[in-house]
């Protein structure tokens, strides 16, 4: 009894340290609760904290404090992770939606950070932090992390990477001309090198054949140009008529050396390709919004469900039923849960139906 009741204040301790708030009116820094969770706790000990705070959500999934708790004691003890089955990162997206509703969207960006610094390579947590920084206004902040990011690739060598920072970046700040041609030089730095050497030595082949063949290169110059005509228009905005277009500038350029609208080719295919890739990046960033959606709609769905195996194991049926109806709420469409949870809701169904059958018959 003595060991239950210590149990129980060093939980007590924790979660009011969770809760206390400052002078100044701010709380404690998510790394330093971290610390503190480090020092009180072994991972027996915390394992047990856990299920006690897993016991308080399964009364209530939007108790916040719980919630950061079990967050705090898995990235102190990650030995829990792996010993629960604990899925950290999706419970970590969780509570930093909890803490933006709750308007705390600083301690929410700082959830983030900690798990992403816990695993750099999850791009959920990588979006969810770039999309609440956007929606917070630290643009700026953002943008210098994505291009920070960007550099390291690109002195490791990994271009293709260093390519999708720098797209990230285009979609926060579409004006940000210099890194389009950052990236359009990481994409053709190579080819344009190859190309310069062929489009030499064409030039001096070109050069020996106008002196032996003046008229050739007239009725040359009259085919490019029209050729040049005959390619259709990109209005702005239609991304495939405008790729179309640039397709048939570079094959002109590149087999045309000599041509002498190549300059006012060039200048239009450079234009037009800044468009493309801006054009490109706003399909990209549309693309990731609704991924970004679809994830966290799935992620609620996912613990809700969660939750509901969690009151099933502890015989409350009843709010297995309202965690499982929250699921279907949230979750997509075509989630490969939905088939699953009404069945579970028909057999809760059917479970009350023949209960309330029992007791009519027992009635005298």
């Amino acid at each position: 009894m003595d060991a239950a009741t210590d149990n129980q204040a060093n939980l007590d301790e924790f979660l009011a340290s969770l809760e206390t708030v400052g002078a100044d009116g701010s709380r404690a820094e998510l790394k330093e609760l971290v610390g503190r969770a480090t020092a009180l706790f072994d991972d027996d000990s915390a394992h047990a904290r856990c299920e006690q705070l897993f016991e308080r959500l399964g009364e209530d999934a939007g108790d916040r404090i719980a919630l950061e708790g079990v967050v705090v004691l898995a990235l102190a003890r990650p030995a829990l992770v792996e010993r629960m089955r604990l899925p950290i990162a999706q419970e970590g997206r969780r509570l930093a939606v909890l803490l933006e509703r709750g308007g705390d969207a600083q301690r929410a960006q700082a959830v983030l950070e900690l798990l992403l610094a816990r695993s750099p390579s999850d791009r959920a947590v990588e979006r969810d932090l770039s999309a609440l920084m956007r929606r917070n206004g630290n643009l700026a902040r953002l943008v210098e992390r994505h291009l920070s990011r960007a550099d390291e690739c690109v002195r490791d060598g990994r271009r293709d990477e260093a390519v999708r920072w720098l797209r990230e970046v285009l979609m926060l700040d579409p004006q940000r001309r210099d890194v389009a041609r950052m990236i359009r030089d990481l994409n053709y730095a190579d080819s344009e090198r190859r190309g310069a050497l062929r489009r030499g030595l064409k030039v001096a082949g070109a050069s020996l054949l106008c002196l032996s063949a003046l008229s050739g290169v007239v009725w040359r110059e009259i085919d490019i140009d029209a050729r040049f005509e005959r390619i259709p228009q990109a209005p702005d905005g239609d991304l495939e008529a405008m790729q179309a277009r640039l397709g048939a500038l570079d094959e002109i350029v590149d087999q045309s050396p000599l041509w002498m609208g190549l300059f006012r080719a060039s200048r239009e295919r450079t234009a037009l390709r800044e468009k493309v890739e801006l054009l490109r990046a706003e399909r990209a960033e549309e693309q990731a919004r609704l991924q970004q959606a679809r994830a966290l709609a799935t992620t609620l769905a996912e613990s809700q469900y969660s939750l509901a195996r969690l009151a099933a194991q502890q015989y409350r049926f009843d709010q297995m039923r309202q965690h499982l109806d929250a699921a279907l709420s949230y979750a997509p469409i075509d989630w490969k849960e939905r088939a699953q949870i009404e069945r579970e809701l028909a057999a809760l169904n059917e479970r009350d139906s023949e209960r309330s059958a029992s007791s009519k018959g027992d009635r005298p």
